[in-house]
């Protein structure tokens, strides 16, 4: 167990919310508010459920996503042009990621709150996974490297390897994966298609 190595993974998804929220600011990229409120609170509610079970360091990476979340939330305020325009289907995701908050405090369960925090932040993710295929210029894919290797690093901290010290970075790894192949892989055939129809 080498638990200090949660600190950096946390300087690297620092590091990329940097990245992330300095793109927003300058209007390059259009994160959705949605998701990034929810991926505040969906993160914050785990980390706090794990840590109500005894976990420690292992919830550190969680609970740091929270925060920079709620970062990038805010700083999308900032530029009015530095935010992706809401849809229904946004909206949809949006709401049944917010159930899936109420459902959790209906059940004040350690585990059970962590179910539902990770099915609120899978809800909340497919409208961006969808915009990351359509628009991935509106993403910066590093920012979510560098999340994913923060995940990583709460491997590195369990003790017991229970469903509360693993569920949440787990999916959380996996899921910032998926977004920066979506983005990368959307991006590289964009500029193929430009030198395509450039020649």
């Amino acid at each position: 167990m080498l638990p200090y190595v949660v600190f950096l993974g946390f300087a690297a998804t620092l590091l990329g919310n940097v990245i992330y929220i300095r793109n927003t600011l300058l209007g390059r990229i259009r994160p959705n508010r949605i998701a990034q409120f929810l991926w505040g609170a969906a993160p914050l509610i785990a980390g706090l459920a794990s840590v109500s079970q005894g976990v420690t360091w292992a919830a550190f990476p969680t609970l740091s996503m929270s925060f920079l979340a709620f970062v990038t939330f805010a700083a999308t305020f900032y530029n009015p042009k530095a935010y992706w325009k809401l849809g229904l289907f946004d909206w949809i995701c949006g709401v049944l990621s917010v159930f899936a908050l109420v459902l959790w405090y209906l059940t004040q369960n350690g585990n059970i709150a962590i179910v539902f925090a990770i099915l609120s932040d899978a809800a909340v993710t497919i409208p961006v996974l969808k915009k990351c295929w359509t628009h991935p210029d509106s993403e910066t894919w590093v920012s979510y490297l560098l999340g994913s290797f923060n995940a990583f690093t709460s491997f590195f901290a369990v003790n017991l390897l229970t469903f509360g010290e693993l569920a949440f970075p787990i999916y959380y790894f996996l899921t910032c994966l998926l977004i920066t192949a979506f983005i990368v892989w959307r991006q590289r055939a964009a500029l193929q298609n430009c030198g395509v129809s450039s020649t």
